[in-house]
């Protein structure tokens, strides 16, 4: 049997994340502060609970396909329901996306056996 690819779940697994999403309340926070510096005008008390409506939904909606709709997607959702007319591809949204991401990634650390369980892998299907 060959071995076409071998998959690896990123987050818990090779990188851990903060206990308890503690990542998640600053890294909305830098990407609603990105939003406030581009025009939206949104209490962050308002945008946080849509926010967090439209990604459970798109959770809920997916979780038998495992597909996964892009944050920028999310993002623009959340400003549609407030009135804004953005798409997912709007400058506005991946600049907020961007900067989730960088705040996100304050919060993330590689697993100290991340390797040996790559090299371990890898071993495997030589």
């Amino acid at each position: 049997m060959r071995v076409k690819a071998v998959l690896f779940d990123l987050f818990d697994t090779l990188f851990l994340l903060e206990r308890d999403e503690a990542y998640y309340t600053p890294s909305l926070r830098k990407l609603y502060e990105s939003l406030v510096k581009n025009g939206i005008s949104i209490s962050f008390e308002k945008f946080k609970p849509i926010y967090f409506e439209i990604r459970d939904r798109h959770y809920s909606e997916t979780r038998q396909t495992l597909d996964e709709p892009h944050f920028n997607v999310r993002v623009s959702q959340t400003l549609k329901r407030f009135g804004y007319d953005v798409d997912a591809s709007d400058p506005i949204v991946a600049e907020a996306t961007t900067a989730f991401a960088t705040e996100f990634m304050n919060h993330v650390r590689l697993d100290d056996d991340a390797t040996t369980k790559t090299t371990l892998t890898a071993a495997l299907f030589q």
